[in-house]
């Protein structure tokens, strides 16, 4: 009785919980000029920090030329605190 009372408090929260839908990023390819588009981004910032992520962004950074500016978070809410000053130049991934 205990799991059917679970799994019907389970479905409940589950339809009751509304899912949070954020906004696409269109894609484009990155001609020869690219890097004057980030020249003006204060910062590169990025969580988890695992071996895998510090190796992509550390790639990432030094492809669009980025590497002074690489910051890395222990959460998600310190990367947007990061972000909070000036949102529209700062890159959080």
């Amino acid at each position: 009785v205990l799991p059917l009372l679970l799994l019907s408090l389970l479905i409940l929260i589950s339809t009751l919980n509304p899912h949070i839908y954020y906004g696409d990023i269109s894609t484009v390819e990155l001609n020869s000029n690219f890097q004057k588009i980030f020249k003006d981004f204060s910062g590169l910032g990025y969580t988890p920090i695992t071996n895998i992520t510090s190796h992509i962004m550390e790639d990432v950074a030094r492809e669009i030329n980025m590497q002074d500016r690489l910051e890395f978070f222990a959460s998600e809410e310190d990367l947007e605190n990061a972000s909070l000053y000036d949102p529209s130049s700062y890159i959080g991934v």
